[in-house]
C-alpha cells in the first residue's frame, strides 16, 4: 500500500483556495464585516417600530458603514485568496506511483478523494493487462491488488 496522506491535503488546500487565510488580517475584517452588517439589520428593523431618530438609528448606519468597508478591504488583503496548485487526479496519480501505462475503471474511480470502497479495475503494465482491485484504508493509504489477493508493488515516484 502507498500513503496518499500528502494528496488527500493537496486537494484539501485546492478546494479551500480562494478563502481568506484563517488568522490572517483578511479573515478578521471579512469576519468583522459579516458581523457589523449582520448587527446593523436587526438594529435598522427596529428603526421601523420605533421611527424617531436616535441611538439605534446611529448605530445601525455606523455598524452597516463599517461592516461594508470592513468586508471591502479583506478583498484587497494579499492573503485573502490562499492559492494552492490543483493536485493530479487520482488515476493519473496511481498510473505514476505504480508504474502502470493506463487504468481503466469503467467510470468508478473518484478522482477527487480515495474511494469510499474497494473498487474493480483494469490496469495495464508491461503491455499486459491485469485486473486488479483498489482497495483504501481509513489512513488514507491506497493499495492495487490482483484477483488472487497479491498487492502490486510501487515502482513509480510519488
Amino acid at each position: 500500500m502507498s500513503d496518499f496522506t500528502k494528496w488527500v491535503e493537496a486537494w484539501d488546500a485546492y478546494r479551500n483556495a480562494g478563502l481568506p487565510v484563517q488568522g490572517s488580517i483578511a479573515n478578521c475584517l471579512c469576519l468583522l464585516g459579516c458581523i457589523g452588517i449582520a448587527v446593523s439589520i436587526p438594529l435598522a428593523l427596529s428603526h421601523f417600530a420605533y421611527p424617531e431618530f436616535g441611538t439605534h438609528t446611529v448605530i445601525s448606519i455606523v455598524s452597516f458603514i463599517l461592516g461594508i468597508a470592513s468586508l471591502a478591504a479583506s478583498f484587497h488583503m494579499p492573503d485573502h485568496y490562499g492559492t494552492a496548485p490543483e493536485p493530479d487526479e487520482l488515476g493519473t496519480r496511481i498510473v505514476r506511483i505504480w508504474g502502470l501505462e493506463s487504468i481503466d475503471c469503467d467510470g468508478n474511480l473518484p478522482q477527487r478523494r480515495l474511494p469510499s470502497s474497494d473498487i474493480e479495475c483494469t490496469v495495464y503494465r508491461n503491455d499486459r493487462r491485469v485486473h486488479v482491485t483498489i482497495h483504501a484504508d481509513d489512513s488514507n493509504r491506497l493499495g492495487l491488488y490482483d484477483t488472487d489477493g497479491k498487492a502490486l508493488k510501487p515502482v513509480g515516484k510519488d
